[in-house]
């Protein structure tokens, strides 16, 4: 069935959609089961409000509010770039035209009060550094990146890292780096980095390349701009 629809010309994630609701038609409400791109769909509708959710439920098997909310609690949640927010990201680019794919990275830090708390469920220690250059050490910053489009409404939050103060230039690079390709890969066109002007900022532009009269940098072989907000 799925390749059929695709064949006519559907949209991936509407074909799998597709494919979810005839084989869950004829089961009961507790025999339902729901693959993870229909989850990543459903949240998708969920978080444009409960309303919205409320209709589509109405005229579609959909998941249950509650057991997307456990399904929710089980992403993981760690420094780095998180995967499972990459994956319910490209569900919702497959929705999206090519102008709303085009896109920045911003990132920003805030303080935090340094304390070690041990995490059960990971079996490890939360609030460590987490850099390249620098672990092990109590942090007292918190380092988020987040995409946004440029055409569109859309944003989210991709990683966040810990750090001893303002993560250095070029933990900054080391990160954007990574970031950079990971948005590529789910068919997104980073264009512009943003950020404030503290003097790791301005370090970093000056560790890409970035100067008054060259805006910006390349990333195999894509021009990538850079600007303070």
């Amino acid at each position: 069935i799925h390749a059929a629809c695709i064949k006519l010309g559907m949209n991936p994630a509407a074909a799998g959609f597709f494919r979810g609701q005839l084989k869950n038609c004829s089961k009961k409400s507790k025999g339902r089961r729901f693959s993870v791109q229909e989850q990543s769909i459903a949240i998708g509708i969920l978080f444009r409000g409960k309303q919205a959710y409320r209709l589509i439920s109405e005229l579609f098997i959909m998941p249950s509010v509650s057991s997307l909310y456990r399904y929710v609690r089980t992403f993981p949640v760690a420094p780095g770039i998180n995967s499972a927010i990459l994956d319910l990201l490209q569900t919702k680019v497959l929705l999206m035209d090519e102008a709303s794919r085009s896109c920045l990275i911003t990132f920003d830090e805030m303080a935090l009060m340094s304390q070690l708390i041990y995490n059960a469920k990971s079996d490890d220690v939360d609030g460590l550094v987490h850099l390249a250059s620098i672990q092990g050490k109590p942090a007292n910053q918190a380092l988020v990146f987040m995409a946004r489009s440029l055409c569109s409404k859309w944003k989210q939050p991709l990683a966040f890292y810990f750090s001893e103060n303002a993560a250095s230039a070029q933990d900054l690079a080391a990160i954007l780096r990574a970031i950079i390709p990971a948005l590529l890969s789910i068919n997104l066109q980073p264009k512009v980095v943003v950020c404030d002007q503290g003097s790791c900022n301005r370090s970093l532009y000056k560790h890409l390349g970035v100067t008054a009269s060259k805006p910006f940098f390349l990333f195999e072989n894509k021009t990538i701009y850079a600007v303070h907000d």
